[in-house]
């Protein structure tokens, strides 16, 4: 004997309810019938994920600055992470703090454009070389901090180049003017020295604005 109950079910395809009375044995039949639903993961878009990383990336410093110089852009010391985002794609990039990109410039400046007769002749103030060689980094570090800082920095290194300072050190601080390592320590000296002019601008600039 077949006999009729009152039976409650789920459509869990199109997530509606259905009631009514059926047959216990339809309604065997077509619970065996209807197939287990499968929970498959709510699969994210590329678009959400990199929208997803780009809210918890921070981007800490700011887009190139306001007052023309990338000084304002890149805060000093700070990373700057950005993420891109184009065609369903993450891209990180990392860009340059301003002390990182003034360095490699000053690299530039001071290895790859000064040739033999720069830094034979710079030592002297009175010859064009020491000028030019100044200029070529004042044009670089103008770039990045702007006319007054490219200026400033060109002509500490013209007086650094002298070799005036380095001297100084040498004889009276480092004593060491007749050691075997005496080039190597000139260069050194004269690398810090350069350096140092730059890391202190970024500092004095840096409280100025």
């Amino acid at each position: 004997m077949i006999t009729n109950r009152f039976a409650i079910g789920i459509d869990h395809s199109s997530h509606a309810f259905w009631v009514g009375l059926k047959s216990s044995e339809y309604l065997t039949s077509s619970l065996c019938a209807r197939p287990e639903p499968v929970y498959k993961p709510r699969c994210e878009s590329k678009s959400r994920t990199c929208w997803r990383l780009r809210i918890v990336t921070s981007r800490i410093s700011r887009s190139r600055g306001e007052n023309g110089s990338l000084l304002a852009g890149f805060p000093p010391g700070c990373p700057s992470i950005r993420l891109r985002i184009g065609h369903g794609h993450c891209q990180a990039a990392m860009t340059l703090t301003t002390f990182e990109a003034a360095l490699m410039l000053h690299l530039v400046a001071d290895w790859l454009l000064q040739n033999e007769w720069m830094s034979v002749n710079k030592l002297r103030l009175s010859h064009p070389a020491a000028w030019i060689h100044g200029s070529i980094h004042g044009v670089l570090l103008g770039l990045i901090f702007g006319w007054i800082g490219g200026v400033i920095l060109a002509l500490l290194h013209i007086l650094v180049d002298t070799r005036v300072p380095v001297w100084w050190l040498i004889k009276h601080f480092k004593k060491c003017e007749h050691s075997a390592d005496l080039p190597i320590l000139l260069i050194g000296c004269d690398q810090v020295l350069h350096i140092g002019c730059i890391a202190g601008w970024i500092v004095l600039a840096g409280r100025w604005q």
